[in-house]
């Protein structure tokens, strides 16, 4: 994952602020680092997502196959249990 992140700017921004130039350099060093293990880019997201709408699809499909399955299920007992009120009666 590639964040773009002016090294230069920043530290020289912080140097402006009053820090060292050392000091201003190794902050910023480590707030680099730390960006390409941390931060999760536009495509990430976007990868994400995708990912997350297919499994939500899937469920849907199988929640669609549960539903008919039960609503047959409740048909074919309903038609049993009227058979056998009519015979009955």
């Amino acid at each position: 994952m590639v964040v773009a992140f002016d090294t230069l700017a920043a530290s020289k921004q912080l140097q402006e602020a009053g820090l060292p130039e050392p000091q201003a350099d190794a902050i910023v060093t480590t707030l680099s680092r730390g960006f390409g293990d941390n931060v999760a880019t536009k495509h990430d997201l976007e990868t994400a997502v995708a990912r997350l709408e297919g499994k939500i699809n899937e469920l849907r499909g199988e929640m669609n196959r549960q539903t008919a399955w039960t609503l047959g299920t409740l048909l074919g007992a309903i038609t049993v249990a009227t058979a056998i009120i009519v015979a009955a009666g």
